[in-house]
């Protein structure tokens, strides 16, 4: 199993970036490529919460989403499911200095072959440059020190 971690510091309070990352709603503000998402079960950010989405990158690829846990101000994690795998997405969420440090962790626990035979490549040239401009549009929306 892969599994990638990325950070960032971010000059706001913990409890803001976690009801703004929690806020599944919302990720299409903030995500690198872009992405439909829909509410289909449950309330709020709360585990069991599922939601459809589309990521439209290197075509378009549906799947669902489901809250696997919340715990407010300090972790937030979710599993997607696709055609290309099974990923679980966990936010880290610390009190640092007057602002706060945000780990997000992607697992790999499910791969399609393309995936398997891809990721290697694709991870160093596109994963990390995706993920990272997720994080720096996180920094924009809510404070911007330096990036870890």
């Amino acid at each position: 199993m892969t599994t990638k971690t990325y950070s960032t510091d971010i000059d706001a309070p913990r409890e803001v970036v976690f009801d703004y990352v929690s806020d599944v709603i919302r990720h299409p503000e903030w995500a690198h490529e872009r992405l439909e998402i829909e509410r289909t079960a449950g309330m709020g950010n709360e585990a069991g919460a599922t939601f459809a989405y589309a990521v439209h990158f290197m075509g378009t690829t549906r799947g669902t989403l489901t809250v696997t846990e919340s715990v407010r101000p300090s972790r937030f994690v979710y599993e997607c499911d696709d055609p290309s795998g099974r990923y679980r997405w966990t936010f880290e969420i610390t009190a640092k200095d007057r602002g706060t440090h945000l780990r997000h962790r992607v697992e790999f626990l499910r791969e399609s072959l393309k995936v398997r035979l891809t990721k290697a490549i694709m991870i160093p040239l596109m994963g990390n440059r995706m993920v990272n401009a997720g994080l720096k549009n996180i920094r924009e929306k809510l404070g911007q020190p330096a990036p870890v």
